[in-house]
């Protein structure tokens, strides 16, 4: 795990995970590399998956590894950390999914509306 001040990079925002849902809304990570998230102080115990699409409002799918397992954030992390993940070259929409850490296959919804900061690096 990596600490990183949002400050200090330029491409950031927030993806919001409605209340009684799983899925946050699209990020837009074209021409980036790294995503790095900072997980809300309360949340309802689940870890968080990649979700992606080629186009807006497409399909989305589990997004996995060159193992075909599903690339996760521990959702233990702590709010004043920064989680990164540098599988998004290629990629053009990815949603933040609440999902069960024994089953990244399985959503969690969210018990109130939760708000993961995110930013970006080529």
């Amino acid at each position: 795990m990596q600490n990183i001040k949002m400050l200090h990079l330029n491409n950031s925002g927030e993806a919001v995970i409605a209340n009684g849902a799983s899925l946050s809304g699209e990020i837009d990570v074209r021409g980036f590399s790294h995503l790095w998230v900072r997980m809300p102080a309360a949340w309802t115990a689940a870890d968080i998956a990649l979700h992606t699409s080629e186009e807006s409002g497409g399909t989305f799918s589990l997004l996995r590894d060159n193992a075909a397992s599903a690339v996760i954030i521990d959702g233990c992390s702590t709010n004043d950390s920064y989680v990164g993940i540098n599988m998004l070259v290629g990629l053009r929409y990815v949603k933040l999914a609440s999902v069960s850490a024994a089953d990244p296959a399985v959503a969690v919804n969210q018990a109130a509306a939760r708000t993961i900061q995110y930013a970006m690096e080529v």
